[in-house]
């Protein structure tokens, strides 16, 4: 499979995923399918995320299907998946050093840490 069609597929995943959390307020108040739809969306999201409203940002007075911190990583790949390419080329399918995950993943779990040991708050 060529590097352009792997990048294509993965860009559509992160992009569904990304909608997905949108969805969930978006079609809160809809009827049928859609409120279906931001049902699962919710349901989905909540194996991985507390869903806490003070801690989520709102999108037509609903929160997003995730937290804010959650939100803010999702949507930092999505960004990174657009914009990698465009720094490294289509065709490279070397992937970026490993420094370049653990350094954010660090901040993450140190602001989740400092947040359960009531150090920091997180709003």
């Amino acid at each position: 499979m060529s590097g352009k069609r792997i990048y294509i597929i993965f860009l559509v995943i992160t992009l569904f995923w990304n909608v997905f959390i949108v969805f969930a307020p978006l079609f809160h108040n809809s009827t049928g399918i859609l409120k279906t739809v931001s049902d699962i969306s919710y349901s989905f999201f909540s194996v991985t995320c507390h869903q806490l409203d003070d801690r989520s940002y709102h999108f037509l007075g609903e929160k997003f299907a995730v937290c804010s911190r959650c939100l803010s990583i999702y949507w930092a790949f999505l960004i990174s998946v657009i914009v990698y390419p465009l720094i490294k080329g289509i065709k490279n399918l070397k992937l970026p050093p490993l420094w370049l995950l653990l350094v954010p993943a660090f901040f993450v779990f140190l602001d989740a840490v400092m947040d359960l040991f009531d150090v920091f708050n997180n709003s």
